[in-house]
């Protein structure tokens, strides 16, 4: 159903306050409309055990709680996870800039935070408007257009946004062009009614989105806070709180939950079909963005947390196929579009992508518009023209009083891996320290760029069929795979090497 928002306050500075590493959502500026379907899959034991599929899947329960409105499903296939010190609003600039389509969120913003600080109530949930990329003359081709009418105006329906991958533009998604939507607001909190508050302080806002943390292992978080993963041992707080979510939105945006497969050593596939269950029938949830991945709650740091405990993908196959009518994305690990490919294949609605996006923005969002959306119509974008809008943005964020090392920090790895991609990071620390104006210091990074990086266009291609999907594996690697690939499939691309 679509719906008439307002416009973001005026204001400026950063937002959030802390996250999971990843975290989920999607959609326009208004309710999203389509029903979710995801693909079964077969899914065979893995190394260490588990679970089997066979046969048709079980039906989910009866809802008891009305839902949330739908997530469109076309939507939400890539979305940049939730990250602390990283999403906020500056970052997700840049991220708009490069791509139109990937879902952005938000740090997670604690929901006593927005109650009891109106400053940084503002300072956090605050949309910026994100310039308008204007043609560089280099490397041929102009920046990404939006659709136009026949007249040759502006299509005031389509916006930004480009026709899907089926062709068919998502009629949800029907925001006006140079905003960061489709953004969704993460929330972190235990208490229904608090929560509820900070719901409906934040509709002002115009969010795509809420978004429950539910994964969170920082110990000031899931330990002292009680909230983020240490939600998981209780589902039916968890439904309370989206329920009341949802009420203070009267059910005109999706409420989310990101979580983990489980806390501790409560992360078999039973554990995680409960909370899910529980959630979605008391709560009225219909999208979970899930890390595959046990939250370690003692005895391990919140970094420890994205890398030791297995990566069990298969869990996260399973439960798209068993719970056909809700959405389900999938998160941790994930590097490469050629990954994405393989787990939307193995039959999740999307796939959440995070350090991959932090450290390497460029190499990870620029070609997903044509390859996991399908818009082939308009030329790549250029990082001089990325870099040209960024600058006009980061001017006006510091004359309003943003601090110009926040401003330019998302900037640092958009060269990563490149030839004098160190130089570019050096450029910034320089500048910095003679206290250049923002302007001068992007225009003094690039002066140590050749004009063939600046001015290059990542060739960006439709994403290939889907390929023969082999055996499922509950326990896959953490390369980013999670598809056995069968006989002479296509082999996932290799990560570009770090620069060093």
């Amino acid at each position: 159903m679509g719906l008439s928002v307002e416009p973001p306050p005026p204001g400026g500075g950063g937002g959030g306050n802390s996250s999971d590493g990843g975290g989920g959502g999607v959609g326009g500026k208004g309710g999203l409309t389509a029903v979710a379907t995801t693909t079964a899959v077969s899914v065979a034991a893995g190394p260490r055990g588990g679970h089997g599929i066979s046969g048709p899947s079980p039906p989910p329960p009866p809802a008891s709680a009305r839902p949330s409105p739908p997530t469109d499903t076309t939507a939400v296939r890539y979305a940049v996870a939730p990250m602390m010190d990283v999403t906020d609003r500056h970052f997700r600039t840049l991220a708009r800039l490069i791509s139109r389509r990937a879902v952005l969120y938000t740090e997670m913003v604690v929901d006593k935070t927005l109650i009891h600080n109106p400053r940084l109530r503002e300072r956090s949930l605050a949309l910026p408007a994100v310039p308008p990329l204007v043609p560089s003359g280099g490397g041929g081709g102009g920046p990404p257009r939006p659709p136009t009418t026949p007249e040759g105006g502006m299509d005031p329906v389509a916006g930004a946004i480009a026709p899907g991958h089926d062709g068919v533009p998502p009629p949800s998604l029907s925001c006006p062009p140079q905003t960061q939507h489709p953004v969704v607001l993460q929330l972190g909190g235990s208490d229904p009614e608090e929560l509820a508050a900070a719901v409906a302080l934040s509709l002002p806002y115009g969010y795509t989105e809420i978004n429950l943390n539910c994964g969170c292992p920082s110990p000031t978080v899931a330990g002292k806070g009680a909230f983020g993963a240490a939600l998981m041992k209780t589902p039916s707080l968890v439904a309370d709180a989206t329920r009341r979510m949802a009420e203070a939105a009267e059910y005109s945006l999706p409420i989310t939950v990101k979580c983990r497969l489980g806390v501790d050593t409560d992360d078999s596939y039973e554990s995680l079909l409960r909370f899910v269950d529980t959630v979605s029938s008391a709560g009225g949830v219909r999208h979970f963005s899930i890390h595959a991945r046990a939250a370690i709650l003692n005895g391990l740091s919140p970094a420890q947390n994205r890398s030791i405990p297995p990566l069990r993908y298969g869990h996260v196959y399973r439960l798209a196929a068993e719970r056909p009518n809700l959405v389900i994305s999938l998160n941790g690990g994930v590097k490469g579009l050629a990954a994405v490919d393989e787990h939307l294949d193995a039959g999740v609605a999307g796939v959440m992508v995070g350090r991959e996006v932090m450290d390497r923005p460029w190499h990870a969002l620029v070609g997903v518009d044509a390859r996991v959306y399908g818009e082939v119509a308009s030329p790549p974008v250029s990082r001089r023209e990325v870099l040209t809008a960024y600058a006009a943005y980061a001017e006006a964020e510091v004359a309003g009083g943003a601090p110009i090392r926040a401003v330019v920090k998302p900037l640092l790895g958009l060269f990563a891996g490149e030839a004098n991609g160190k130089r570019w990071r050096r450029a910034f620390d320089g500048g910095l320290i003679r206290k250049m104006g923002v302007r001068d210091l992007i225009d003094t990074g690039m002066a140590v760029l050749s004009d063939a990086v600046l001015d290059r266009r990542t060739p960006e291609v439709p994403r290939p069929p889907p390929r023969p999907l082999g055996v499922a594996s509950l326990d896959a690697p953490a390369t980013g795979g999670g598809v056995t690939p069968s006989a002479g499939a296509p082999v996932p691309e290799a990560p570009v090497a770090q620069e060093v």
